[in-house]
């Protein structure tokens, strides 16, 4: 049997049902999960789309730093080339310069020396072949390395024991430099 009371607590209406009562609990435990599903789906729902459009900004502002970084990159790289074919410019300006520019007279002398002795020399045995003072004998030595007509085959070496002299020798463009100028 159904009643139905009204505000005062007498009963107004009643009914009879026939089959069987479901418990209001249970109905509304079902309905209460459903609806905190639906609104959990609706929130992680919103939720998802908030992450999506975060994900998608980021994405965007990274794919815009690539495009910047690989059109500053390819720039770099013409502008290496081109710095590459400078420098070799220069460096065959430089080995022009020093071919076609005469050797002092007194380092020409000591880079023949070096051509008829064809073997190492120290710098002693240059100023002592030319009589002339040490420091002017390095100096030539220095500027026939720098041109690399010569190069220094034994590092001096200095000990208790004694001293070995810096040792040098003529190079294949020596000889060729002194084979152009004899």
């Amino acid at each position: 049997m159904i009643r139905v009371y009204d505000a005062a607590g007498n009963v107004i209406e009643t009914h009879t049902h026939t089959g069987e009562f479901k418990e209001p609990q249970v109905f509304t435990r079902i309905m209460f999960d459903t609806i905190k599903g639906i609104i959990g789906d609706i929130a992680a729902g919103a939720i998802k789309d908030q992450r999506i459009a975060l994900s998608h900004e980021q994405l965007t502002a990274l794919d815009l730093k690539l495009r910047e970084a690989l059109s500053e990159n390819a720039h770099l790289s013409q502008r290496v080339t081109e710095l590459e074919g400078l420098v070799a410019e220069r460096d065959a300006t430089i080995a022009q310069l020093q071919s076609s520019a005469d050797l002092d007279p007194f380092a020409f002398e000591i880079l023949k020396f070096f051509f008829n002795e064809s073997r190492d020399l120290s710098t002693r045995e240059v100023a002592t072949r030319f009589s002339m003072p040490m420091g002017v004998a390095e100096f030539h030595t220095d500027t026939l390395l720098e041109r690399r007509l010569i190069q220094q085959t034994v590092i001096g070496v200095s000990t208790d024991f004694g001293e070995q002299p810096a040792m040098f020798a003529i190079t294949s463009a020596g000889r060729k430099y002194v084979m152009q100028h004899r």
